[in-house]
């Protein structure tokens, strides 16, 4: 997502999101897009307070 695309992502896209990060094998790959499910999910403001790890470890354990 660009910064031109502040916008929530729907159900499909978030999921789209979250496939690739399990399976990304770079990490900094997978760091990135989890930044951008939570962009896309909380927003921007939101997403700069998450916590990043833990959402990571819990959409790994997800099995997409």
């Amino acid at each position: 997502m660009t910064s031109a695309e502040n916008r929530p992502l729907n159900p499909e896209e978030l999921g789209q999101l979250a496939k690739q990060m399990v399976e990304a094998k770079d990490p900094k790959e997978a760091d990135r897009l989890q930044e951008e499910i939570v962009r896309g999910f909380y927003g921007e403001q939101l997403a700069a307070m998450s916590n990043g790890p833990q959402i990571q470890r819990e959409l790994r354990s997800i099995n997409l």
